[in-house]
């Protein structure tokens, strides 16, 4: 695995203070930095700008919900984990989450195990993600320097000023063979099939 050794900055999106703030000094205690928002908007313009690994979002918000909000973190960046959050003990919406394809699903209140634990598991995921992404990147750099190294190797000539015509007529002994009759001098000929130039016909071609 490529490393990343620098912590994520994580983002809480809350609006309860009380439970954003709680949660940065979890973050903090486990050596991360985390960003906390209580607006959506505010929560998004920063998240548009940075494009965190790892977001912490409320599945209540005002105005919204979290589950309207989490397709939105995914379409800008699909490798960002977004770890759901509520107070309720509701199973609909922990199949909403993780059909939006979130990274995990906590119950408040949360300890700093559970928390550990699903930041761990949502950014070992991202660096599995990230790490696809710069080796689909390198393939494709090393793809089109192939392509272009081999267009000057291989380059095709400027065929413009030739034309090319052959008289083909079947071999009278050999069957399934062919043979190509020069017909002009200034012309080029190709052939087929076994033969040779007697000495008492020039330029006659014997098979």
């Amino acid at each position: 695995m490529l490393g990343f050794s620098l912590r994520p900055e994580i983002i809480i999106l809350d609006d309860d203070r009380d439970v954003g703030e709680t949660l940065e000094l979890i973050l903090n205690k486990l050596g991360y930095q985390s960003v906390f928002f209580d607006s959506v908007e505010q929560g998004k313009q920063y998240f548009e700008r940075e494009l965190n690994p790892i977001v912490f979002l409320d599945i209540h918000m005002p105005g919204t919900s979290g589950l309207e909000i989490l397709p939105y973190f995914k379409s800008l960046d699909p490798k960002t984990q977004v770890i759901m959050m509520t107070g309720e003990r509701d199973i609909n919406n922990v199949v909403t989450s993780l059909t939006h394809k979130a990274s995990d699903f906590l119950l408040k209140p949360f300890s700093i195990q559970t928390v550990q634990i699903a930041i761990q598991k949502a950014y070992d995921y991202y660096v599995i993600l990230k790490e696809k992404d710069l080796r689909e990147e390198v393939i494709m750099r090393d793809l089109r320097l192939a392509s272009r190294v081999q267009g000057k190797i291989f380059s095709i000539p400027d065929l413009s000023p030739y034309k090319v015509e052959a008289d083909v007529t079947p071999v009278s002994f050999v069957s399934g063979d062919f043979n190509v009759i020069l017909k002009r001098k200034s012309r080029s000929f190709c052939f087929w099939g076994m033969w040779k130039i007697t000495a008492s016909l020039p330029g006659s071609l014997r098979f």
